[in-house]
């Protein structure tokens, strides 16, 4: 072989393989940069999800703060019975019963629907009937209540004398000088009303659910099974509305309570973590009684008013007249679990430059704080599972990112 040919041979030889180390270095340059990238990408994704997950864990360790409301003092109400009012609290407990055991019906059914087929063929027409008579009974004994409310009503004038007469006695200025200082009494009749109404509502809302679940027994369980579950978030929604309407028949000022203490008291729930009062209130709902200075000098003037008439502080109507001004309204639970978290995440968040969605749900509730109607799809997301009444179990969903 010509020397002069290996030669060229042998640098061709050398100048391939430097062309193919070149194209190689080129490759797993390229390629680190890549795969380096991605697992960047991953390792980032996978920090936010733990850092949302360690502020989800923390909701169980802090105190539940602005979570905080004005209320009726314990030791002024209690529950007393009125002849008069005795059967519109027959007929709400006679439903709270009735929703109570329904409720245990529909669980058993929606935990088999096969099985259950034909019990509830049977069954769904029987609690139509059941759910009309209910219907029918508190309506005839509404008016007992709302008439005996109206008493407070009689004589605006008088009220307004009799708060001023109280406003002395504690050395504070004339009340209301301009205003209607029997503005929370006049607004208890249909106040009471509106509550009955809700109650019906609700009832009339069951009977439609229990006739669409009625539809889906011989054609889609899938449909079934989910308005079962529509129909006992239903039955939940009608206890709460049914509990406030037995307080208005029920609840009365104590006989020996002062003017004092009618003055509200600041509850707290500041003893509980964040977690805690987010499972209470997916389930207590609106049970919460609120009470202000303007309901307090409205239930002490019709303490003062009816006293002037004639009808003293053991009567009653009296207790209940006096109670309704002071604690018609209700302070919604949830309301109190939103303030607690937005107050714990502004600290753990907000602060730390992110912006967040919070969702905590259960069947039938849902606590919402944040921005949830905007989450980017680049969100960190936890998720965790919390225990509240009766062995129940809730989720809370928390998304962060970088605002």
């Amino acid at each position: 072989m010509n020397l002069s040919k290996k030669g060229q041979s042998s640098l061709i030889d050398i100048l391939l393989l430097s062309t193919i180390i070149v194209i190689a270095i080129a490759f797993l340059h390229i390629y680190s940069i890549t795969h380096m990238s991605t697992n960047s990408k991953n390792l980032k994704d996978a920090l936010g999800d733990e850092y949302a997950s360690r502020v989800l864990m923390a909701l169980s360790y802090v105190n539940a703060r602005d979570a905080g409301y004005d209320t009726v003092q314990a030791h002024a109400i209690t529950n007393v019975s009125d002849q008069d009012l005795s059967t519109l609290v027959q007929a709400s407990l006679k439903l709270r019963n009735y929703t109570s055991h329904l409720d245990q019906t529909l669980e058993n059914w929606s935990e088999n629907l096969t099985r259950a087929h034909d019990q509830a063929k049977t069954g769904m027409e029987d609690i139509r009937k059941n759910i009309s008579d209910l219907r029918d009974e508190l309506a005839k004994e509404k008016d007992s209540l709302t008439s005996s409310l109206s008493a407070a009503e009689a004589n605006c004038a008088g009220l307004t004398d009799a708060l001023n007469k109280y406003a002395d006695i504690v050395g504070l200025p004339e009340i209301f000088p301009d205003g209607d200082p029997c503005g929370y009494v006049k607004e208890m009749g249909s106040v009471a009303s509106g509550t009955y109404e809700s109650v019906d509502g609700k009832l009339t809302e069951l009977d439609e659910k229990i006739t669409e679940a009625e539809s889906y027994l011989d054609t889609d369980q899938a449909k079934l099974s989910k308005v079962l579950q529509e129909a006992r978030c239903i039955l939940k929604e009608t206890d709460v509305k049914n509990d406030v309407l037995i307080s208005y028949a029920q609840l009365g000022v104590k006989q020996d309570t002062t003017l004092l203490d009618l003055f509200p008291a600041r509850a707290s729930l500041e003893t509980k973590t964040v977690t805690e009062t987010i499972g209470e209130s997916l389930y207590v709902e609106d049970r919460l009684a609120q009470s202000d200075t303007a309901r307090m000098l409205g239930a002490a003037g019709v303490r003062i008013l009816l006293s002037e008439n004639g009808i003293g502080l053991g009567d009653t109507k009296s207790q209940i007249t006096q109670a309704a001004a002071l604690t018609f309204a209700r302070k919604e639970y949830r309301e109190l679990a939103q303030k607690s978290v937005e107050s714990s995440l502004h600290n753990m968040l907000t602060k730390q430059g992110y912006a967040y969605c919070f969702k905590a749900e259960n069947c039938c509730n849902k606590v919402t704080a944040g921005i949830c109607d905007k989450v980017p799809d680049n969100a960190a997301r936890a998720k965790r599972s919390i225990q509240a009444f009766g062995n129940e179990t809730a989720e809370m969903t928390l998304d962060i990112w970088k605002q």
